[in-house]
C-alpha cells in the first residue's frame, strides 16, 4: 500500500481585523517599554493605511514585503528625511512579534476565562518570519548615536527643572537605561543589611553603597534579576525623593504622575529648544557612560555596569575604541619625535643586533 504524506496548515477558530489584532496585543502583552508601545501603534497603524481590507485570513508574506519596501521611501513628518533601514526594521519586526503572539495569545491566561482561540495560523508566522530585513545600502542608514560631550550635558544640567536635572544625572553616574530610572519606585532602592541579604548580597555593608533592585527589566529573561550598586552621590540625590510607600514612583512629574521615557525626552528637548543648547538625549547617557567605563577599566565591565549578556552588545554603545586608537597614534608620534631628535628616521624599525662571538 503506497503511504501518503499530508501536510495540513493550521487554522484558526477565527479571524479578526489587524486593528483588532493590535488591539489585543498591547490590551493582554503590552510592552515594558512605552517607546515600543509607541512603535507597535505606529507599525500598525501605517500597515492598515496600505491594506485597510486585510485580515488575520487574507493577509500574507508577500503584504509584509511590501510594507517593508514602502516603509523605506517614506518620509517622516517630524525630520522630513525618510525613514532609516534601522527604523524600517524595528516596524517590521514587531509586526512579526504582533502575528507571533496572535498564533498563541494565551500565555499569560490565568483563568479559563483569559483563554482566547489562536488568531493567527502557524503557517502564517513561518512564512512572516523569512521575510528578510533590509540591508545596508537598501535604504537611508543612520549615523551611529554616540554619547555627549560632558561640556554639552553641563549646559543642559544648568537650565533643566530640578526632577528632570536630578534624573538626567543619575542616568550620567549609573549608565541605566532611560526607561529604568522612570520605573525606579522607592521599594526597590535597599539601604539596610536585611536588605543587602534578602537580595543576595550578603557581603555588602551599610552606609557606603546603595542597591536598585530592578523590578523588570530589559535583559531579564537572558540574566535574571538585576541589582544597580548606587555611590554616595547618586544616594545623595534619591534622599531628597525617596518617600515610606514602597509602590511610589520616586520621581513624579508636575501632575504628580510617574515619568515615562516620553515625558523626559519631550523636557529635555523643550529646555534645548528654548535655550538654544546642543541636542543631547537620555538616552545618549548611557553611551557616555559606557565609552568612559570601557576606557577606564575594560569592555567586560562595561558589559556588566550596562547589564548587557555580550561584550558585542555593550560595543555598539561604546565610542572609546577611537580614543584608545588614538592615544596608540599619539604615543608614536612622541616615539618617532624622539627617534628623529637623535638622527633617526622616522618609520625605522628597531631590529635586533645580532653579534657573533669567535669564542676568543
Amino acid at each position: 500500500m503506497r503511504a501518503h504524506h499530508v501536510e495540513t496548515a493550521f487554522t484558526p477558530a477565527r479571524t479578526i481585523s489587524l486593528l483588532e489584532l493590535c488591539g489585543l496585543y498591547l490590551k493582554r502583552n503590552p510592552p515594558k517599554n512605552d517607546s515600543d508601545y509607541g512603535n507597535i501603534e505606529t507599525a500598525f497603524r501605517l500597515l492598515i493605511a496600505m491594506f485597510p481590507s486585510l485580515c488575520t485570513a487574507t493577509f500574507t508574506a508577500a503584504h509584509l514585503l511590501l510594507f517593508r519596501n514602502n516603509l523605506v521611501k517614506r518620509v517622516s513628518e517630524r525630520t522630513g528625511k525618510t525613514f532609516s533601514i534601522d527604523y524600517c526594521n524595528k516596524l517590521v519586526s514587531f509586526v512579526r512579534a504582533v502575528f507571533n503572539w496572535g498564533m498563541n495569545p494565551n500565555n499569560k491566561a490565568l483563568s479559563e476565562n483569559d483563554i482566547i482561540p489562536p488568531l493567527v495560523s502557524e503557517l502564517l508566522c513561518f512564512s512572516l518570519s523569512k521575510v528578510p530585513l533590509l540591508k545596508p545600502g537598501e535604504g537611508r542608514q543612520n549615523k551611529k548615536k554616540r554619547g555627549a560631550p560632558a561640556e554639552y550635558v553641563e549646559a543642559l544640567l544648568q537650565k533643566l527643572p530640578p526632577v528632570e536635572g536630578d534624573m538626567m544625572r543619575i542616568l550620567f553616574a549609573t549608565v541605566m537605561r532611560p526607561c529604568e530610572v522612570c520605573k525606579m519606585r522607592c521599594g526597590d532602592i535597599k539601604k539596610t543589611k536585611a536588605e543587602f541579604v534578602e537580595a543576595g548580597h550578603p557581603d555588602l555593608d551599610e552606609g557606603e553603597i546603595w542597591l536598585y533592585s530592578l523590578s523588570e527589566h530589559k535583559t531579564e529573561r537572558h540574566i535574571g534579576a538585576r541589582d544597580i550598586p548606587l555611590n554616595i552621590g547618586v544616594q545623595d540625590i534619591l534622599k531628597k525623593y525617596l518617600g515610606a510607600d514602597p509602590e511610589r514612583p520616586v520621581f513624579l512629574n508636575r501632575r504628580g504622575n510617574a515619568f515615562t521615557t516620553r515625558v523626559l525626552s519631550n523636557a529635555v528637548r523643550k529646555v534645548i529648544e528654548a535655550h538654544g543648547l546642543q541636542k543631547v538625549l537620555p538616552s545618549q547617557l548611557r553611551h557616555t557612560g559606557i565609552s568612559r567605563t570601557s576606557k577606564q577599566h575594560n569592555r567586560d565591565t562595561a558589559r556588566a555596569l550596562a547589564g548587557h549578556t555580550t561584550e558585542s552588545t555593550t560595543a555598539i554603545y561604546d565610542d572609546s575604541d577611537f580614543e584608545k586608537m588614538l592615544e596608540v597614534a599619539l604615543e608614536e608620534n612622541r616615539v618617532i619625535r624622539a627617534k628623529l631628535a637623535v638622527g633617526g628616521g622616522p618609520l625605522s624599525i628597531d631590529m635586533p643586533v645580532l653579534r657573533v662571538f669567535s669564542g676568543e
